[in-house]
């Protein structure tokens, strides 16, 4: 395996693609070192083919090293070179080449050079892959020298330095541009990199060609970092490999030429060029360095901006979709809503009517099950509602009394179905509370319903209302089934149930407490549960603050009772049968009533009748609800008009109140629930203002 791996890296391939790529890198090599005997006295100074080596094997394959080794042969001995040399010179730089491009790709190099593992592995190459050249070289000479001949002509350090250079700054330049090319992004990065670049030739010449390296006793080789750091944060890594390929070309071509703008320097050409070779490869060592830092964090923003537009077209995709979800729960609520209206006006008229005990028993039992569906449907709403904080509290100033009366009013027919011991302690003094009084209800509500769910029938519920300092205290305990000590932390998270080994009277979707919390959060109060364990009762502790004037008045929006009033009524439906059995129940009340299945209907019968209530659905054939409110409301005698609908979240009730209606039913709909609307109707939101 090993010996494969090594064949298919090292042992060159001769189809097509091969041949192409070694010709290219054959005449490149050539080139190289002819612009390198070109520009410089000695080849040495800057080896332009060890760069162009290097670039090729880490391009196209370490396998192409026989073109080079060819173009080293070749070219060093049209130079002049005796055999013996242009072999050895041909050698060491194929086998700089080879392990440089061996232990780049070992730092799996990317040739785009976009961060720091790039950039050290490229340094490391220029130091150590830079010795094999001038050391092979070396032992060519000795062989030479021992042969007669002259010896090594240059120090060997100065052979190295000019090898890093090369590697360092002519490899970074090929290989980036090659792989990718510049491409410049906008008009404004042209002209940015043509000011920086006018700059950096202008310093470069002033330094080097003409000498001039101080301007009032300043080096401007301070002024000739500018530019660097120009390219190095603005631009791009690309820009910065070709910025220092060019400096150096003509800083090392200025060095070597005479000096034409100030007095020449006392050191010898050949020193000059030495030192000028380590100051460029500072310089490139510290911007490439920090061209790979700064395209990191570039990289690294563009990544985070990725992340986070990802992120937010999931959020958008999630508040797409739950608006989605709440639109079906609302529609599938106002579907299921509809049918149980006749259900329930049924079931009314046939309590009224029938007296066999065994039927009215039916007819009873009939009945919670559609109080149960009833509580499924809102606590569906709620918990949409809730969760999403689209509740508006209508906050006013009750006692704590009225609250628990009516929630008590509400579960009064489920517990006596349980048979149920109820006990309630309350003050006699009023207990003022500032909040919304429906809300306060549902939540004594669903603690009442979930300590009759969970207690046997016959079985204890006592509540016990009092003051507490600035507080409210209302404390429900039951003698139910009780509830694990583990799941007290958890009892208020939604779609939890009590574990038991009994079923509990009745269904729930394990979001009553959920909501309830919420609601007493809402109110700026607390909520606690409490158990002993299995069997052992439950205890629900809810503190609400009171409201700071605790002087006695009797609120006016507080029922003030049924009456015993009759009304001409007009019944606004599509739906024949459930407008039937709610007309059949009205009368039985001695309510007078018509009914109307269209909105064009409806207006005819109103003009007609003249009636005092109209009932109106939303959802008819021809005219939509609202517009049938808003006509009424421009009649001089305009009937009370409540919204008969199965849409019943908090905006559709907004909605009705600012289109004209004066009271809001959702279905269905009891006895007492229509008795409430036509004895307590609020004052409506005039749509005019």
């Amino acid at each position: 395996m090993v010996i494969m791996q090594i064949a298919d890296t090292f042992l060159p391939t001769f189809d097509r693609k091969t041949l192409l790529y070694a010709a290219l890198l054959f005449i490149g090599y050539i080139v190289g070192t002819q612009l390198s005997y070109f520009f410089y006295t000695a080849p040495a100074v800057f080896p332009i083919q060890s760069g162009v080596a290097l670039a090729g094997l880490v391009l196209c394959g370490i396998r192409l090293w026989p073109a080079i080794f060819l173009a080293a042969l070749v070219i060093y001995s049209a130079n002049g070179s005796e055999p013996l040399l242009a072999f050895t010179f041909a050698i060491g730089n194929t086998l700089q080449a080879i392990v440089g491009a061996y232990i780049l790709r070992a730092f799996n190099f990317n040739p785009h050079l976009s961060g720091m593992r790039d950039i050290f592995a490229l340094m490391l190459v220029a130091v150590f892959a830079s010795t094999i050249v001038p050391t092979v070289g070396l032992l060519g000479y000795a062989i030479r020298e021992s042969l007669g001949g002259n010896g090594l002509s240059i120090p060997w350090a100065a052979w190295w330095i000019g090898h890093i250079l090369s590697l360092l700054i002519v490899a970074p330049f090929l290989i980036r541009w090659l792989a990718k090319p510049y491409i410049p992004e906008n008009l404004k990065e042209i002209i940015e990199a043509g000011f920086a670049f006018v700059l950096l030739f202008a310093l470069t010449c002033t330094i080097w060609i003409l000498d001039i390296s101080h301007v009032a006793n300043v080096p401007l080789v301070y002024a000739w970092l500018i530019p660097f750091f120009w390219i190095a944060l603005r631009l791009s890594p690309a820009l910065m490999t070709l910025a220092l390929t060019s400096v150096t070309i003509l800083s090392l071509l200025g060095t070597a030429l005479p000096a034409v703008g100030a007095t020449p320097s006392p050191l010898p050409v050949g020193v000059q060029l030495y030192l000028a070779e380590i100051f460029i490869e500072v310089i490139a060592v510290i911007f490439l360095i920090l061209t790979a830092v700064v395209e990191e964090r570039r990289q690294a923003n563009f990544a985070l901006e990725q992340q986070i537009q990802k992120l937010e077209d999931a959020l958008n995709k999630i508040r797409q979709e739950d608006q989605s979800k709440n639109e079906f729960i609302a529609t599938l609520a106002h579907e299921l809503r509809n049918p149980l209206a006749p259900v329930v006006s049924t079931l009314e008229l046939l309590k009224i009517e029938e007296q066999k005990p065994d039927t009215y028993r039916l007819i009873k039992n009939a009945e919670d099950q559609i109080y149960i569906m009833r509580r499924l449907l809102d606590d569906l709403l709620d918990v949409v509602r809730v969760t999403q904080k689209r509740f508006e509290l209508q906050k006013e100033r009750v006692t704590l009394q009225s609250t628990i009366v009516r929630s008590l009013h509400t579960v009064e027919a489920f517990m006596a179905s349980q048979r149920h011991n109820l006990s309630v302690s309350t003050p006699a003094e009023p207990i003022w509370i500032y909040s919304d009084s429906v809300r306060i209800a549902q939540i004594f509500t669903n603690i009442l319903y979930n300590a009759a769910k969970y207690t046997e029938p016959g079985g204890e519920i006592a509540v016990t209302a009092q003051r507490e300092g600035d507080e409210a205290v209302v404390t429900i305990q039951d003698s139910g089934i009780g509830i694990e000590p583990g799941r007290l932390a958890s009892i208020f998270e939604p779609f939890v149930h009590g574990k038991s080994l009994r079923p509990p009277v009745g269904t729930g979707l394990g979001v009553g407490l959920s909501i309830t919390k919420q609601l007493v959060e809402m109110h700026s109060g607390t909520i606690e549960a409490h158990s002993e364990g299995i069997d052992r009762g439950s205890t629900f502790i809810v503190r609400l603050p009171l409201d700071r004037d605790q002087s006695t008045f009797q609120s006016a929006l507080e029922p003030q009772g049924p009456s015993n009033a009759t009304y001409k009524i007009l019944i606004v439906d599509d739906n024949q049968v459930a407008a039937e059995s709610l007309q059949k129940l009205l009368s039985l009340k001695g309510h007078r009533v018509a009914i109307a299945n269209t909105g064009a209907g409806a207006l005819t019968a109103v003009s007609t009748l003249k009636p005092d209530i109209v009932l109106l659905d939303l959802g008819l054939p021809d005219i939509d609800g609202y517009d049938v409110a808003r006509e009424l409301r421009k009649q001089k005698d305009t009937p009370y008009i409540i919204a008969l609908t199965g849409f019943g979240q908090d905006s559709d009730k907004t909605k009705t109140l600012i289109n004209g209606f004066h009271y809001h039913l959702t279905k269905p709909v009891t006895l007492e629930d229509l008795e409430n609307a036509l004895n307590t109707l609020p004052t409506p939101i005039d749509p005019n203002e």
